[in-house]
Formats: structure tokens, sequence, C-alpha cells
């Protein structure tokens, strides 16, 4: 498979499973109703541009990019 296509489906994967856990936080009072729209705004525009400019970005340059994205939340998060 391609990158594109891998990455495609890992998101489409994580897809139901985020919004699964949203209802329950919600449900909770973990989530604050005021910024959630605009969050879910952001998201949906965020995603809909990403998948948009993967459509322009060769498959290594698309490795390139993640690795080095994963790198660095790797680090921050280890901090």
């Amino acid at each position: 498979l391609s990158h594109h296509s891998v990455l495609g489906t890992s998101f489409v994967a994580m897809a139901l499973p985020s919004f699964i856990g949203s209802i329950k936080h919600f449900r909770l009072g973990h989530i604050t109703p005021r910024l959630a729209a605009p969050v879910a705004a952001g998201t949906l525009v965020g995603s809909f541009l990403g998948g948009t400019a993967t459509r322009f970005v060769s498959e290594e340059d698309l490795r390139a990019i993640f690795g080095v994205l994963m790198a660095v939340l790797g680090v921050r998060t280890m901090r």
C-alpha cells in the first residue's frame, strides 16, 4: 500500500473511537461546550486542507514529513 493509503485508512479507523470517546468525555463534563464547536470546525477544515494538500506531495516527501512530525511529537511527549 502507498503511504497515502495507509495514512488515510489510519485516520478513518480513528474517527469512530474518537467520536465515541468525545461523547463519553462530554457526559463526564470534561468538554467545555463553548469551545467544542470552534475546535471541531478547525479540525474539519484542517483535515480537508491536509487531505487536499497530500495530493500534491510525492510518496517519498510524505514519508519524510510524517517521520519528522512523529519524531518531533515523540520528543515533545517525553518532556
